[in-house]
């Protein structure tokens, strides 16, 4: 039988000749002999079906010669009919012998009938293919399941024998439990073939395996040419999973489009494993973010065009680990863990991650714990265009420890905080060795209460879009010690509290100056170490006034106070010690105090003082001060001259006097 690729154009050819001869061409050669062939072409046609015979004639010398009107009959009438418009009708399985008769010349072709043709669109009762029936033909998407309530069964199984084929046409697919459950087993044995019912198709033409209210076996099982999308733009997978409990043990997909969908609803058995996608377009995988510790190890993923593992958005509510799938994995979109169990995520040494714009991890409840200081890094960095970062309300068990997170703090469409953001804790959450870079907003951000664990160290925040920090007044003891450097903003952003809390604090040079937008309150012992840079927000001020503040700094490495917009004289208001008498304990030494003065004549300076209790300004620089120096209010007396050389204060580009003192 020639292939009909080569005989139906020339079939057409031939009636449109034979029906056009004008007497001027050459006549046509007689026939010879003839040839059969079969619309569609399949390697084997099954019961009850229905072909299309076609014939061609040929010349002696090889030529093609017109025909006249065949006449067909079949020669083994007990396995397939013709009816006298040249319909086949398959009716028993075997080589059925089909003949034709044209001007005399007669021809016979053998029309292999195999295996059973499944015609309906439910299959409502428990059902076994067996391999005595092979192939199976699936004429169109079958649903299995009760779907029409039609009898009592909980579930309708079908079962498929090891080392069966089932074949399907254009359009055609199973579909488990769309309403009712419904559950495809393949038990242990001999693999089992599902493939498209035409040869080499050129495209994947069936839809593929669908399950939802199932509990499904899927053992030693190849699908080939599947993935056809379904109707109403719904794209395809060779098998999609939603809502369905799937064991995969040795599945493997070949030249498909699109491996498999996982969503939300499924889950994957116990034994699950040697999942292989070969040569197939598309994407490998997508897989809600609950499945990836349990997706099959195991298997291959060659030959493809897509060459990582997608998860989707979604929620876990279970502590996972997340080891690598075999392929590069990529995150589409965001992931919650949240709910009772408190549950943790868990990267290992050398976990890599790739997240598309709108992808991010958020911990409403647990945490998470990545990385290992004696392995490679744990590294999460956008697909090019940003992503969210992680978010993390209670942050006390979670630990980032040799651990990059780059390009991410928000992308376009989806406007992000920083890269991480993290609440209280009872210990905090402890960074090592950690690396946040090209943020798009900040680097971290604390929200209230959070606080990093006091083993933290070596963390490097660099090219944020603004901020490396975002920290509230009481926190900033625990930062730990690293690089924040090379910022959109140089500064540590002081958020959302005025105060520094009850407690007794040191603030430490971080290498970027501390930034106070609302201004700082001091109501306990503030001592601020060589070093440290206070800038301040535009018309606030610094104020002490139960307090201690004490910012005792070096000649070399002074403490400097000043404003967010460096060089303004009286751009700020100053520092404010004291509505009585300063703190017993304040003292500034070494301490430069730069484009102060905002406020109303008389009353504005540089230094304001309640009360001077002596001793408080030493070896220190007042500069660009847009009106006094120093200001002591409420009729109070000097107890020392500040301006004195002896203190070894220095007064620089001072707009009023040195020294204020309004009346009382």
């Amino acid at each position: 039988m020639r292939a009909l690729k080569a005989l139906l154009p020339t079939v057409a050819a031939a009636l449109v000749l034979g029906s056009c001869d004008t007497g001027t061409q050459p006549q046509p050669q007689r026939i010879d002999h003839l040839e059969i062939a079969f619309a569609p072409i399949r390697s084997s046609y099954p019961v009850p079906d229905t072909v299309r015979p076609l014939v061609r004639g040929f010349s002696k010398e090889g030529t093609w010669a017109p025909i006249g009107t065949p006449t067909w009959r079949s020669l083994s009438p007990t396995l397939a009919s013709i009816d006298s418009g040249g319909l086949i009708h398959t009716l028993g399985k075997g080589d059925a012998t089909i003949a034709v008769e044209v001007d005399g010349v007669t021809a016979q072709a053998q029309l292999p009938i195999r295996g059973i043709l499944h015609q309906g669109y439910v299959l409502d009762h428990n059902e076994t293919w067996l391999v005595a029936d092979t192939p199976h033909v699936v004429e169109r998407a079958l649903g299995v399941g009760d779907i029409f309530g039609a009898n009592s069964l909980d579930t309708v199984v079908l079962r498929i024998e090891p080392g069966a084929t089932v074949r399907f046409r254009p359009g055609a697919g199973l579909s488990f439990g769309d309403i009712e459950p419904g559950a495809l087993v393949i038990p242990p044995g001999d693999s089992v073939l599902m493939e498209d019912d035409q040869p080499s198709p050129a495209s994947p033409s069936w839809l593929g395996l669908k399950f939802h209210r199932s509990r499904s076996q899927l053992r030693h099982l190849t699908l080939r040419h599947c993935g056809q999308d379904y109707p109403f733009d719904n794209p395809g997978a060779c098998i999609i999973a939603d809502g369905a409990d799937l064991l995969i043990d040795g599945v493997t997909i070949d030249h498909g489009r699109n491996g498999l969908i996982l969503g939300f609803g499924a889950s994957l058995a116990p034994g699950t494993r040697d999942l292989s996608v070969v040569h197939t377009t598309g994407y490998v995988a997508t897989i809600a973010p609950h499945l990836v510790a349990a997706f099959p190890r195991g298997g291959a993923f060659t030959g493809n065009d897509g060459t990582e593992i997608l998860i989707t958005n979604g929620r876990v509510l279970d502590s996972v680990t997340w080891t690598p799938l075999g392929l590069p994995l990529r995150l589409t979109g965001g992931v919650s863990f949240e709910g009772p169990g408190n549950p943790v995520l868990t990267l290992p040494a050398g976990f890599h991650l790739r997240v598309d714009p709108g992808g991010g991890f958020s911990f409403a409840a647990g945490g998470l714990v990545a990385g290992d200081l004696a392995g490679a890094p744990v590294v999460l960095e956008s697909t090019g265009e940003g992503w969210l970062g992680l978010a993390i309300t209670h942050a006390g068990g979670s630990a980032l420890r040799n651990v990059v997170l780059q390009d991410c703090g928000g992308s376009q469409g989806y406007p992000g905080s920083a890269c991480l953001t993290f609440g209280g804790g009872d210990s905090g959450l402890l960074v090592q060795d950690v690396a946040i870079r090209g943020s798009r907003s900040a680097g971290v951000t604390m929200t209230l209460g959070g606080t990093f664990n006091p083993a933290s160290r070596n963390l490097t925040i660099t090219q944020s879009a603004t901020y490396p920090l975002g920290v509230y007044a009481r926190d900033i003891p625990s930062i730990p010690d690293g690089d924040y450097r090379f910022n959109g903003i140089d500064a540590i952003d002081v958020i959302g509290d005025y105060g520094i809390g009850h407690d007794s604090v040191a603030w430490r040079d971080l290498g970027v100056p501390y930034r106070f937008r609302s201004g700082l309150g001091v109501d306990s012992t503030l001592v601020l170490e060589p070093g440290v840079t206070i800038e301040v927000g535009v018309g606030m001020r610094v104020t002490a006034g139960f307090g201690n503040l004490v910012a005792v700094g070096t000649a070399s490495d002074p403490i400097v106070f000043r404003s967010v917009t460096p060089g303004v004289p009286g751009s700020w208001m100053g520092i404010e010690l004291g509505a009585g008498l300063p703190g017993p304990g304040t003292r500034l030494e070494h301490v430069v105090i730069a484009d102060a003065g905002a406020g109303s004549p008389g009353y504005a300076g540089a230094l304001r003082l309640g009360a001077d209790p002596g001793g408080v300004l030493h070896n220190s620089t007042i500069v660009r001060s847009s009106s006094c120096g120093i200001v002591l209010f409420n009729g109070h007396a000097w107890t020392d001259d500040y301006t004195d050389p002896t203190f070894g204060n220095t007064f620089v580009d001072i707009a009023g006097p040195l020294r204020c003192q309004p009346p009382a």
